[in-house]
């Protein structure tokens, strides 16, 4: 058996956030990090689905002179969304935001933030900022940061990138700052039981999809392993937990800290295809975040297998040392959890192959796969894979 290959030299930034709390419920939790930042107008950015739950946490706290609730933010992110909510937080001046919710809402705080800090007016000019046009990542001085209690394993809330769509192209633009984390996560695994069953899952797979490609990535290195090997063994164990009782907390939590631990590679090493392809079966198909690393992740895996110096056999022994090779070990995960495996599952078809694969060239996380992708033909053979 070949020798793993050692990581490349390199350098890695840690995170700028404050703390991430657990085992206490997201009102007590709140209300004493409102009382150490001395907050008097706290804005909560949230989705339609738990509108009701902000509203209960707003009135449960004391003291404040004001509280707006913005309940309207969709999947994907899309730009609109964005600048609405720029221009909200602009005429409240809030002193502390929350953002309740899954990757999407977090997003929609982060490039919001980006918009206001960088003066950003239009979505031409939003555009002109993303990845995909080569744009650096924030250097804002000062910006409004905020706070997140998650409701999705999505681990948004650890990321330095965010992603927002464009209506008119249906491209998933991507954005890059150090400050993108949330300063304080808050762990409240109750607020699981509120988000429905398939998105919990699925958004655990898109955090083992986080863990395996930044195992796999060309910028892997020992902290990143650390962290990302024992995030498969806390997921893959959670996980199925979690589907055989929804009730069961304790696994809600190993789940949120298998998230915190696979999120410590989110925009601090480059990911590859599952990622890079994933956006725009979101973009095109309307795919769901987690969904689109259930489809995917497996053929990334087995496309580019021989080209990751054996790294993929770490993978393998985390996720299931029984299975043959990873990609058939993270396919048994996806299996045992009851989520989608095949692109035809999520009402993907091969006529929507080729628009998906030209749109996922530009893509950052394409670019940056360990088997290199040279054209849209490399693209769709991925995807015929995950059919």
């Amino acid at each position: 058996m070949s020798a793993i290959a050692p990581p490349p030299a390199g350098r890695f930034a840690l995170l700028d956030q404050k703390a991430v709390a657990w085992g206490q419920s997201l009102d007590a939790a709140l209300a004493e990090e409102m009382r150490q930042r001395g907050t008097r107008r706290l804005f909560i950015v949230t989705t339609r689905s738990l509108g009701q739950r902000a509203a209960t946490l707003a009135k449960a706290q004391h003291g404040l002179e004001a509280v707006e609730i913005e309940d309207a933010i969709p999947a994907h992110t899309p730009m609109p969304s964005v600048f609405a909510l720029a221009q909200r937080l602009a005429s409240f001046r809030p002193d502390l935001i929350l953002a309740l919710g899954g990757g999407s809402v977090i997003d929609a705080v982060k490039i919001a933030g980006l918009v206001r800090a960088e003066g950003i007016v239009d979505r031409d000019a939003l555009i002109a900022r993303s990845m995909q046009k080569g744009g650096l990542p924030s250097t804002a001085r000062d910006p409004q940061r905020y706070i997140a209690a998650p409701t999705t394993l999505s681990g948004a809330e650890f990321g330095t990138i965010g992603g927002s769509v464009d209506p008119q192209t249906r491209i998933k633009f991507g954005f890059a700052a150090p400050w993108f984390p949330a300063e304080t996560v808050i762990f409240d695994p109750a607020l699981g039981q509120a988000t429905p069953e398939g998105l919990w899952l699925s958004s655990g797979v898109r955090a083992v999809d986080h863990a395996v490609e930044a195992i796999l990535s060309p910028d892997a290195n020992p902290f990143i392993d650390g962290c990302a090997l024992h995030a498969l063994r806390l997921l893959g164990t959670s996980l199925r937990a979690t589907k055989a009782d929804p009730a069961d907390l304790h696994a809600r939590q190993e789940g949120q800290f298998g998230v915190w631990l696979a999120s410590q590679s989110v925009g601090r090493v480059r990911y590859g295809a599952s990622h890079g392809i994933g956006h725009q079966l979101g973009a095109v198909a309307g795919v769901a975040h987690g969904h689109t690393s259930c489809v995917m992740l497996p053929a990334v895996i087995a496309w580019n297998a021989g080209h990751v110096g054996g790294r993929d056999r770490l993978v393998h022994e985390a996720v299931d040392a029984s299975a043959p090779d990873a990609a058939t070990a993270v396919a048994r995960l996806i299996a045992d959890v009851g989520q989608p495996r095949r692109l035809s599952d999520v009402g993907v078809h091969e006529d929507q192959f080729e628009r998906i694969a030209e749109l996922a060239m530009s893509n950052p996380f394409v670019k940056a796969n360990p088997r290199p992708i040279s054209s849209p033909a490399d693209v769709v053979a991925i995807l015929r894979l995950a059919a």
